[in-house]
């Protein structure tokens, strides 16, 4: 995983990562290497996140919370936002085995650009915008009223609807590398913020098994933000 811009800052950022996922499960295990040439400035970070709970593990954290691990739990905290989390991610964009149906839902066509070799694997290179809008298009009825709120939330968040994606995908469905380019305008925000990522998908079926660390070591990140107003 490369990404690059993220937060707008001056200069840019550049995080690169290795890691696994279980899909079926979703629980994924991150190492990433953060960057910020600018101000000289290099961050280790790991992560895993089973469900929609993370956990974040730097020099950084423990040094705030005097654990080694701090817990942030997305649908709680996305809850005060509008969000709901669970919703939003079993909506079939993260998962490598259902990305041409998720992208033929929630955009209004697919370009195929061309063939392209990926880590030495044949794969069909493939453009789209997403409209976070549509989103709710390619989730199963039940779930389509939850996510339509949350996305519509999320879009009046970031200030766009919409989110150019590429994707290369093998013979056998599989997505071998995703590529986003994001440009946000927050209400709040005085600057447009940019972001691109590139995954690379590969080992396909290797054991993946991801576990929180021990509750000994973690802080709740609900226990160190301030209250809000209303509390």
């Amino acid at each position: 995983m490369t990404i690059t811009g993220l937060a707008g800052a001056s200069g840019g950022v550049t995080a690169r990562g290795t890691g696994a996922i279980d899909f079926a499960t979703r629980s994924t295990e991150l190492r990433l290497h953060m960057t910020v040439p600018q101000a000289g400035v290099t961050v280790d970070i790991s992560e895993r996140m089973i469900g929609t709970t993370i956990y974040m593990h730097s020099p950084l954290l423990s040094g705030a919370t005097g654990k080694p691990w701090i817990k942030l739990d997305l649908q709680k905290f996305g809850k005060a936002e509008g969000l709901d989390m669970s919703a939003a991610m079993s909506s079939g964009g993260s998962d490598p085995t259902q990305m041409l149906e998720f992208l033929n839902a929630a955009s209004d066509s697919i370009d195929r650009v061309g063939m392209d070799t990926v880590r030495g694997t044949q794969t069909t290179h493939y453009h789209v915008v997403v409209d976070l809008l549509k989103i709710a298009n390619a989730v199963p009825a039940g779930k389509q009223a939850a996510v339509r709120r949350t996305f519509k939330r999320e879009v009046a968040l970031i200030g766009t609807h919409t989110m150019p994606i590429d994707v290369w995908i093998d013979s056998h469905g599989l997505v071998r590398r995703e590529h986003v380019d994001i440009s946000m305008r927050p209400p709040t925000a005085s600057v447009t913020v940019g972001m691109e990522m590139t995954i690379d998908f590969f080992d396909f079926g290797a054991p993946v098994h991801v576990v929180p660390p021990p509750a000994r070591q973690v802080a709740d990140f609900a226990d160190l933000a301030p209250p809000s107003p209303s509390a």
